[in-house]
């Protein structure tokens, strides 16, 4: 009977300990709980670009004549007889200025940097609006190179 008692004994105590540590969790996941966590740093929202747009950005001069008027057809890409378009995106930003000038789809010979070079040189464009503001546009423009009498492929 002695021993019915001690076994009875050590497994209430277990019993208990169990128990009072389920306890001692629960109130730890509690406090945790109500703590205060500092506040997330605000992120700025990364500038997005306009493509539907009230109005969409505008050139001040005549976009053929500035281009017939300063592109240079590289001597390598004449010489090997390369043709065909360079597409290229940019930037315009809320004061209509141009940035991030990068090729798409370039041809080699050369066409790919006149083509950077010659958007560079633009001068300020009219922004694009959204909802009565200025807003950046992220601008397309393929860029023709073609050597007269000789049939561009497709």
């Amino acid at each position: 009977m002695n021993l019915a008692k001690i076994i009875f004994t050590i497994v209430f105590s277990l019993l208990l300990q169990r128990a009072n540590a389920q306890i001692k969790l629960q109130s730890a996941n509690e406090q945790i709980n109500e703590t205060e966590l500092p506040p997330k740093p605000v992120e700025k929202p990364k500038p997005e670009f306009g493509t539907l747009v009230d109005k969409k950005p505008l050139f001040k001069e005549d976009m053929y004549k500035f281009l017939a008027h300063n592109i240079h057809y590289p001597i390598e890409a004449r010489d090997k007889g390369i043709q065909g378009r360079v597409i290229v995106n940019f930037i315009i930003d809320t004061s209509g200025n141009i940035s991030d000038i990068t090729v798409v789809k370039g041809i080699g010979g050369g066409c790919d940097e006149e083509a950077k070079r010659v958007i560079s040189l633009m001068s300020k464009w009219t922004p694009a609006i959204q909802d009565g503001k200025p807003v950046s546009f992220k601008y397309t423009m393929p860029i023709l190179f073609s050597i007269e009498g000789k049939p561009l492929r497709k």
